[in-house]
């Protein structure tokens, strides 16, 4: 096994990679597979690749070739192929003949519409919630919100990243929208990119402050939203909601530290 610190531990067979699984950086122990190549080729492939990119371990600008992925993963190219037309359908990367998969650029205009489906989507499911919201949905809430206090307090970023993606699970589960919480996953994957890129810039400052008062802040407007909910207060909770998803938009806006830039189309 080859084990990389918050990230995927990775299970080689004959040299090729046939899984991966979670760590759980609390313990440092494994928990369970969460790809496998063995039972579902062409999502296990996309899984990985569409992690790698967003937390930059695959950079803007790399080629992925095919024969290199069948090399890596072990497996016939078809699943490529198919894997590769998601994630250019996600906008992760883009195709060029003779060249190969290049991964893209954060592309500030995909941001902001990004953003505009993300904070619609979520607001309007706020305002179901305000209305049939039980005690029970608010305790799962609150269970998550002290999950991500942990997190925070042991600056446990990745991890708190992640926990903060199913505090919004839940509030989409609540209303049973399961189809609207893929819509909002698949338009936020540009932010998670985003965010990924904004948390590597802050690793590099001294001191690092600037990536603990912004998940700080996103972690107090998540209680905020949790006793909007209760209370019913639905000028709170709405205004949180639409502001929410702009913290690294805001930073990245920071001309001290550019980390989104808009491109334009390469031949």
């Amino acid at each position: 096994m080859i084990q990389v610190q918050n990230r995927p531990t990775i299970t080689l067979e004959g040299g090729v990679i046939v899984a991966w699984y979670e760590q759980d950086s609390a313990e440092n122990i494994i928990t369970h597979p969460v790809y496998d190549l063995k039972n579902n080729v062409k999502e296990a492939v996309i899984s990985y690749l569409r992690a790698s990119i967003i937390r930059g371990d695959i950079k803007p600008g790399e080629i992925l070739h095919e024969s290199d992925m069948q090399e890596k993963f072990g497996v016939s190219r078809p699943p490529i192929r198919e894997a590769l037309v998601q994630l250019t359908q996600e906008g992760l990367i883009r195709t060029f003949p003779k060249k190969g998969s290049v991964v893209t650029d954060i592309n500030k205009e995909h941001l902001k519409q990004s953003l505009f489906v993300r904070s619609n989507l979520e607001a309007s499911n706020i305002e179901l919630l305000l209305q049939n919201i039980e005690a029970t949905g608010l305790l799962q809430l609150e269970e998550s919100n002290k999950e991500q206090f942990k997190l925070l307090q042991n600056e446990d970023f990745p991890a708190l990243y992640d926990s903060m993606d199913r505090f919004h699970f839940i509030l989409f589960s609540l209303n049973n929208l399961p189809r609207v919480w893929e819509l909002v996953r698949r338009e936020k994957i540009s932010l998670d990119r985003l965010h990924a890129l904004n948390m590597t810039l802050d690793s590099l400052t001294i001191p690092k402050l600037g990536h603990f008062e912004r998940m700080n802040l996103m972690y107090n407007q998540h209680l905020q939203i949790v006793e909007g909910l209760r209370v019913k207060d639905s000028i709170k909770c709405l205004s949180i909601i639409r502001s929410h998803a702009n913290i690294d938009f805001d930073f990245a806006d920071n001309p001290n530290k550019v980390v989104a830039h808009d491109t334009s189309e390469r031949s």
